[in-house]
Formats: structure tokens, C-alpha cells, sequence
């Protein structure tokens, strides 16, 4: 590889680095605000999120998944996971799912215009498994554990987030 292809690819992958970031740091400094919302203002205690970009409604931006992880958003069942869309300034939540587990990902079929989702399900009294979310027209379900969620074979889906996936501190 000549020195100006290694510089223009060197250059290419820190510009790409910076835009994730930057969008990022506008997730983070959106879901901050959203979660005191949540809590009524109050502190939203340690919290870690994971989050992970991409276009689900193949409108050209890419919505941010997030799996959010501290005591005030996890319990015995799973935690919190919500999907983002750009809107405007900032973004709209179309996804605050409660009792979430990883792995999360997407799925190849998609339900009124965005992609199915999958999240795995466990603890708190229910069976272990993997369910699809699907978009309903105007968001999506807010708990994978009850109708419209149904189980599904995930192994041929876009891993966003591995069991192990801890997030990092807001």
C-alpha cells in the first residue's frame, strides 16, 4: 500500500471514529436528561449504558440502541433497553422496554417499516429465551416478556450487544 492510500484510510477510519462519537455524546447527554425525567427529576444513581448505532427504519439515519444498566433501571427480570430516532435537534424514543437481558440485536424481517428486534428474556418468574420486538406503526413493545412478543431463533441476526455487555458510566 502506497504512503497516500495508507493516509487517506488513516484519515478516513478518524473521521468515521468522530461522527460515532459525536453521536455518542449527543445519545448520552439525551438519555441523561430523559432518565432524570423518568425518576422525576431525581439522581439517576450509577448508571452504565451500551449503546450500539444503526438505521432500523432504512431512512438513511442510523437510530441508537441502548441497553441501560444501574439499580435504579435492572431488577430481577432484566434491564432497560430503549431505541432512539433522530428528531429534529434530538430524538424521540420509540422503544423503553423494561426487563431486557442481552444479547440484543436485530433481525432480518422487518414490521411496518422497521427492522425486528431481539432481546433475550430471564429471571423473575419467567422462562429463559429470545423474543422478537416489532415495531407496531409507533413504537415498540415496552416489556418482551408479555403478547406482542413472541419467541424467535436469533441466530441469523445482527448482534448489537453480547451477554457480557456492561456499558459504560453516563
Amino acid at each position: 500500500m502506497t504512503r497516500a492510500i495508507r493516509f487517506l484510510v488513516t484519515v478516513t477510519a478518524m473521521l468515521s471514529a468522530s461522527a460515532v462519537a459525536a453521536d455518542e455524546t449527543d445519545v448520552r447527554t439525551f438519555l441523561k436528561t430523559y432518565l432524570q425525567k423518568e425518576m422525576g427529576g431525581a439522581d439517576i444513581g450509577p448508571t452504565k449504558a451500551a449503546i450500539a448505532f444503526f438505521d432500523l427504519n432504512a431512512d438513511g439515519n442510523e437510530e441508537a440502541i441502548v441497553y441501560v444498566v444501574g439499580s435504579m433501571w435492572c431488577g430481577s427480570g432484566g434491564c432497560n433497553a430503549l431505541v432512539l430516532t433522530p428528531s429534529g435537534d434530538g430524538f424521540e424514543v420509540v422503544m423503553d422496554a423494561s426487563v431486557t437481558r442481552t444479547p440484543i440485536g436485530v433481525l432480518d424481517t422487518a414490521t411496518n417499516g422497521w427492522r425486528d428486534l431481539f432481546v433475550s428474556i430471564a429471571g423473575g418468574g419467567i422462562a429463559a429465551g429470545t423474543v422478537a420486538m416489532k415495531f407496531d406503526g409507533n413504537s415498540y413493545p415496552d416489556n418482551p416478556t408479555v403478547a406482542p412478543a413472541v419467541p424467535v431463533d436469533a441466530s441469523g441476526g445482527n448482534m448489537l450487544f453480547t451477554e457480557d455487555e456492561t456499558g459504560s458510566p453516563l
